[in-house]
């Protein structure tokens, strides 16, 4: 099936390219983008946020040279679209749950309140093209200036330490056996995210290169390091789910930034659902926005605890952590298992879902036990697992061409 959700391409040139990379930047900084390096620092140091910013800017900047033109991306949305509103709701209910969690304990309600209703407004604002690119304007710019007063603020670039540093919760050699999960999620997700199929099928291939390349090389590059200066200042909250004081400044400078780009992603990814879904998708979005808001902000009430070897990690960690496990597992074993070509064409479509669908089983286990648990041998054992499945995949039986079938 080949999508046709979004109009045919209009418009060339350096304009079109630099608005789109501004899109995908600010789209992809969402709740991973913004948090997760905080656990990363406050685990490896420095270079824990190295292992993860390589892969994801490389991995998602290529998504827009492997699928070379549009009529490329509308055949693997089209194909593969199930998975893809999949990967939306996660997505949607991933950043609910922060919102509900950590936005609640940073911000208070009215934190939560302006997320979601930023969110509402982006979905309205990108139902049409002219919207979409005011709201993106707008959003990219005012993440921008609120980086650049945050890096040079007291506080910023605290707890940047290197490997085996004085700090960190785990030892150096286990930032070896995160890289596969970080190359593995970052290089294979991009490809079922549906905002970055938008944005490849709205732009012709020299401009759709640009504006990925620009897109993850500067701006989403220049999100990220923003999270890394402000890891060290968010780590009592986020790590040890203490109800902390920030400085005005940064109370401020934070309660935008993290608002807007977290109300952006949800909106974009809202619009996406509907466009597929009709009413269905936003009857979805409001269903799982008050689902992941409940479960954050009861994971913030929470007494319950893991003693993860010396370290004790709290609900709200568990939870932010076992959304990773689609990240990790789930999605990207889908790209690897039923969409990068088979050597031997036409394996049944059916029998690679299976296979799929068995490999995320037996995994789950270890993938929960190497982000949650940290048993660092389990990410070996799920990476060979994977392997194993592929080369099942390849020996699957082929469909029958209807000239054979004849």
């Amino acid at each position: 099936m080949i999508e046709r959700v979004h109009p045919p391409i209009t418009e060339k040139g350096l304009k079109p390219a630099l608005l789109w990379a501004a899109f995908l930047g600010s789209s992809w900084t969402w709740i991973i983008g913004m948090v997760l390096p905080v656990f990363l620092v406050a685990d490896y140091g420095f270079w824990g946020w190295v292992v993860f910013a390589a892969p994801n800017i490389i991995g998602a900047g290529a998504m827009g040279f492997v699928l070379p033109n549009e009529a490329v991306s509308r055949r693997v949305s089209g194909k593969h679209r199930d998975m893809c509103l999949r990967f939306s709701e996660i997505t949607v209910v991933f950043h609910f749950f922060v919102i509900g969690w950590l936005y609640q304990l940073l911000f208070g309600w009215w934190g939560v309140g302006v997320a979601c209703g930023l969110g509402l407004i982006v979905w309205i604002m990108a139902q049409k093209r002219t919207g979409t690119m005011i709201a993106t304007v707008a959003i990219t710019l005012i993440s921008f200036i609120m980086a650049g007063i945050g890096f040079t603020q007291s506080g910023a670039w605290e707890g940047l330490v290197g490997i085996g540093g004085e700090g960190l919760r785990l030892s150096a050699d286990s930032l070896w056996f995160f890289v596969p999960a970080s190359v593995l999620g970052f290089l294979l997700c991009p490809y079922l995210d549906l905002t970055f199929h938008r944005a490849r099928q709205s732009t012709s291939p020299g401009v759709g290169k640009a504006a990925f390349a620009i897109g993850f090389g500067i701006v989403f590059c220049t999100m990220i390091v923003f999270s890394l200066a402000y890891a060290g200042l968010l780590r009592p909250a986020v790590i040890e789910g203490k109800t902390i004081t920030l400085p005005t400044i940064w109370l401020v400078i934070l309660a935008i930034h993290m608002t807007i780009q977290a109300g952006y992603t949800i909106g974009l990814h809202a619009r996406e659902m509907n466009l597929r879904m009709g009413k269905a998708g936003v009857l979805r979005v409001f269903v799982l926005g008050i689902a992941g808001v409940i479960a954050g902000w009861i994971a913030t009430q929470s007494d319950w605890s893991m003693q993860v070897g010396d370290n004790v990690m709290r609900s709200s960690e568990v939870g932010y952590r076992t959304f990773l496990m689609c990240y990790g597992l789930a999605f990207p074993a889908y790209v690897w298992l039923c969409m990068i070509p088979t050597i031997r064409r036409n394996i049944t479509s059916r029998g690679k879902v299976w296979v799929w669908a068995l490999a995320t089983l037996g995994g789950a286990p270890l993938v929960f036990g190497f982000f949650v648990m940290n048993k660092l041998w389990w990410m070996v054992w799920l990476i060979g697992l994977l392997i194993i499945a592929r080369i099942i995949i390849e020996m699957l039986p082929q469909q029958k061409t209807e000239t054979e079938q004849a």
